[in-house]
């Protein structure tokens, strides 16, 4: 019954709140053709639409039409340097500019509902109201079922994860894909259940292939797996060595697509390349300008190594400050009302989710702190790159984030309780 409620009010939530901001706030319809872009279809989500249309048009993955380019806005506009792309024939072309799975889940989506909102926005829906679900179970098996309850809700309430269900990027998907990965983790180790623990690897490779972000965490997770798992290391290694092995099953099919199509071996897209893409292009969120010629360098890997050289000072200033804007309340991009819902959600989980990492220290073994070290991770990952300063970067560890807030609150009400006790 608690879990019916929980996703029942997640499911109204997200659909009333999402109709009133646009229709409302924006005062637009709701339901305005995909053609007509806002922000709910522009910029990085043209990527995924056209390549879905494209996909769809029997042009094969990750195809779209020469006339669009989503990343520039204007289509007489060179597509930026570090993607690649390659001619299909005079009105279509290849690229890897971003992960294939979100781009099938919309061709799916379109395929059956139709090239509209409402084609994405009710799975969206349904996968943001079932990640709360998966948010309350995690937090049952690493904590207790009073923090599980708090949990639930309060992703159920996050104004983020309710307005971003709108949105034709991959976040929903990858959040969902994500919490169901390490719920299949920590369930599959605590319960020696090595069914689990391969199905859990299936999910987080999918979730590699929806964002790349996750894919250099992958040997960490190797790692924790091969030590925790149980105290017979040669079983644990056995375990965790399939693990991987399943995971490259599941990556190998796009890393042979870009090897046929590219001639370059790479389960990464190009997203890989924001950092050296950013700069280049001179985008207005941008602290540094490269104006060398890095491009003469072939490995990205090394291109990151030469520029951070050559620019060490200010590299390590824009890291701190983006470092602080990551786990602020808002940016200077965002608008006034997103200020307010973004920064009384920021008061009544962050601090909380602090204290809570600190304080449950005794059950780091149990998977706790294996979830920690992805949110560390991820601001790690956020703080040494050159992306934009939009904070959706952060959406995916604040389901994560509301676990430990739960935690917190619930220590202090058991706190609370004894002190009335022994009165």
């Amino acid at each position: 019954m608690i879990l019916l409620i929980i996703f029942v009010v997640a499911m109204a939530l997200r659909i009333i709140l999402n109709v009133a901001r646009q229709e409302l706030f924006f005062q637009t319809s709701f339901l305005k053709p995909i053609d007509q872009s806002d922000d709910r279809t522009s910029s990085d989500a043209g990527w995924y639409i056209y390549s879905a249309k494209g996909f769809l048009s029997g042009k094969g993955v990750a195809s779209m039409e020469k006339a669009i380019v989503p990343c520039c806005g204007d289509t007489k506009k060179p597509i930026a340097g570090f993607i690649d792309r390659k001619e299909i024939d005079d009105k279509y072309f290849v690229h890897k500019a971003v992960p294939p799975l979100y781009t099938l889940f919309l061709a799916l989506c379109y395929s059956i509902g139709g090239f509209n909102i409402l084609a994405y926005f009710i799975p969206q829906l349904i996968l943001s109201s079932l990640t709360c679900l998966l948010i309350y179970l995690l937090a049952e098996e690493v904590f207790n079922k009073t923090v599980a309850l708090f949990s639930g809700f309060a992703v159920a309430f996050y104004p983020d994860l309710i307005f971003w269900t709108s949105f034709a990027r991959p976040e929903t998907l990858f959040i969902f894909l994500l919490v169901l990965g390490f719920l299949l983790l920590i369930k599959g180790n605590s319960r020696k259940n090595p069914f689990l623990l391969y199905i859990s690897a299936i999910v987080l490779g999918l979730a590699s292939l929806t964002r790349i972000t996750l894919t250099p965490f992958l040997p960490l997770i190797f790692l924790w797996q091969a030590y925790f798992y149980s105290k017979n290391r040669k079983e644990n290694f056995k375990v965790a060595l399939l693990m991987v092995l399943i995971i490259a099953a599941v990556l190998l099919p796009w890393g042979m697509r870009n090897y046929i199509v590219f001639g370059k071996f790479t389960v990464l897209s190009d997203e890989a390349g924001v950092l050296i893409g950013t700069i280049e292009s001179g985008e207005q969120y941008t602290v540094i300008k490269i104006n060398k010629g890095y491009n003469s360098y072939d490995i990205l890997i090394i291109k990151i190594f030469v520029f951070i050289k050559d620019n060490f000072k200010v590299y390590l200033a824009s890291c701190w400050d983006r470092f602080v804007i990551f786990w602020s309340p808002f940016t200077h991009v965002m608008r006034p009302l997103a200020k307010v819902y973004k920064g009384l959600s920021w008061l009544i989980i962050f601090p909380a989710a602090f204290w809570g990492m600190i304080i449950s220290r005794k059950k780091w073994k149990r998977g706790v702190g294996l979830i920690i070290a992805f949110i560390f991770y991820y601001s790690l990952l956020y703080t040494m790159t050159l992306m934009n300063l939009n904070l959706v970067y952060r959406y995916p560890i604040q389901p994560l984030l509301c676990i430990f807030a739960a935690y917190t609150f619930y220590r202090i009400y058991t706190r609370i309780k004894k002190k009335d006790r022994l009165k």
